[in-house]
């Protein structure tokens, strides 16, 4: 319709990247209400764990932080999860809260006569626990934009569906930081209207592959693969091929459990047609140090 989209935090000085409250039973499970980490980002976030270069193409991240949409740090979810032997459940519920996605002309002024807004959202996945370091995990999550752009309505899924695999633990997110030796997770996806390129949404299918050793003397060397296509035609604003790809190079240090200095480096394979849009894919690096309060 000519114009963009882009999610924006307007009313609250201050908000949560992560805020939830909940309770728990050893038998029934347990429930949670709040901010939290989406029962998508179950599958997502088997790869989605070096510092800088991780999760473009596990589809979690969608207006930001995949709050709107519930696949990433969901706004206002409702999440139940349990376990039944070597299998985990999570089933998820997103309140329509904020919900509205802000409308944009190319000049950057707001579109008028328009509005569009993301319904409430539900999501689940599953993890098989085949032995005590590898793990198999399904998920999907969907919601719906509704609103009019002008005097057209719009009614559009926002859909994501993928699996996942992970074999052993990674430092960052393992119980007390305690992880050694060799970690490997991968996850791949198809999805509808839910990857946002300049401002559009396009169906997509993506992966990535994450492979780590994780030594006694505190290095980390790791590697991990990204690829994500869209799904274009004559009807969408990007017409011809556009797949981003690209391999990370990574060296962290755990000085200590709470110190971590890290290095990481993107080398870009992507394939477009557009060569301005190509252009934007460029190799990069970052360095850092991590602190975990």
């Amino acid at each position: 319709q000519g114009g963009k989209l882009a999610a924006e935090k307007t009313d609250d000085f201050l908000y949560n990247r992560l805020g939830y409250v909940g309770m728990s039973h050893d038998v029934w499970g347990s429930l949670s209400f709040g901010k939290q980490w989406g029962a998508y980002y179950d599958v997502a976030g088997t790869t989605d764990l070096p510092n800088v270069f991780a999760g473009y193409s596990v589809g979690a991240y969608t207006f930001g932080d995949g709050g709107l949409t519930g696949t990433g740090r969901a706004d206002s979810a409702f999440i139940y999860r349990n376990s039944v032997g070597p299998v985990q459940i999570a089933l998820q519920y997103a309140a329509k809260t904020n919900g509205d996605v802000s409308l944009k002309n190319d000049d950057g002024s707001e579109m008028s006569n328009s509005e569009l807004s993301f319904d409430s959202s539900y999501g689940a996945s599953i993890t098989y626990a085949a032995t005590d370091k590898f793990k198999l995990l399904a998920g999907f999550n969907r919601g719906d934009f509704e609103g009019h752009l002008g005097n057209t309505q719009v009614d559009e899924t926002n859909e994501i569906i993928g699996i996942g695999a992970m074999y052993g633990d990674y430092y960052h997110y393992a119980e007390g930081r305690e992880a050694s030796g060799l970690y490997v997770g991968f996850n791949a996806h198809q999805s509808k209207s839910n990857e946002l390129v300049n401002g559009d949404l396009y169906d997509a299918t993506g992966a990535e592959l994450m492979t780590a050793y994780q030594f006694d003397n505190g290095f980390v060397p790791m590697l991990v693969l990204s690829y994500l296509d869209l799904d274009t035609d004559a009807t969408t604003p990007i017409q011809g091929n556009w797949t981003r790809q690209f391999a990370m190079l990574g060296l962290h240090y755990r000085y200590s459990k709470d110190t971590v200095m890290f290095a990481e480096m993107k080398l870009d394979f992507s394939d477009m047609d557009d060569a301005v849009l190509e252009a934007q894919e460029d190799n990069s690096f970052a360095v850092g140090i991590n602190y975990f309060f």
